[in-house]
């Protein structure tokens, strides 16, 4: 159903007309319409900014990331490379290194912040059965370090 000024529509080319006694009810319906363009319209900028930023912070993770695999190469490749040059490379990798990780942690505060409008569905859940879900899928990386998972 569509809501148009002083009109009603169901979807098809046959509009409803209200009587002049539901003015009242006209207006209300416009104001309900105009809300709701008005919230459909901040959500679609809101998610904009979102997947802005999610751009933004994906650009700089993998300019980061490429500037570390780059150093990381020459520092691999140049074996007679000087020592004062070494620790020059090392040095701006750990840097590289540092803000990539401020990044990803920018990242998933990004996200953290998206998931806490989501509602959560709570159900009972049977606690003895995911204790056994947990010692079974504990029980090959226990046996593979000698332990004895029983």
């Amino acid at each position: 159903m569509k809501i148009s000024r002083a009109t009603i529509t169901d979807g098809s080319d046959k509009e409803i007309h209200l009587p002049s006694d539901l003015d009242f009810l006209e207006r209300k319906l416009d104001d309900v319409k105009n809300k709701s363009e008005k919230r459909a319209k901040d959500s679609q900028e809101a998610e904009q900014r979102k997947n802005d930023l999610v751009v933004y912070l994906a650009h700089d993770i993998k300019t980061a990331l490429t500037s570390i695999i780059g150093y990381l190469s020459l520092l691999n490749d140049a074996m007679d490379m000087p020592v004062e040059q070494k620790e020059k490379y090392r040095k701006i990798t750990l840097d590289k290194s540092y803000r990539l990780e401020q990044l990803i942690n920018e990242f998933f505060e990004t996200t953290r912040f998206n998931l806490q409008s989501t509602i959560l569905d709570k159900d009972i859940i049977h606690l003895n059965y995911m204790l056994m879900q947990l010692a079974d899928e504990f029980y090959p990386l226990l046996l593979s370090r000698g332990k004895n998972p029983l």
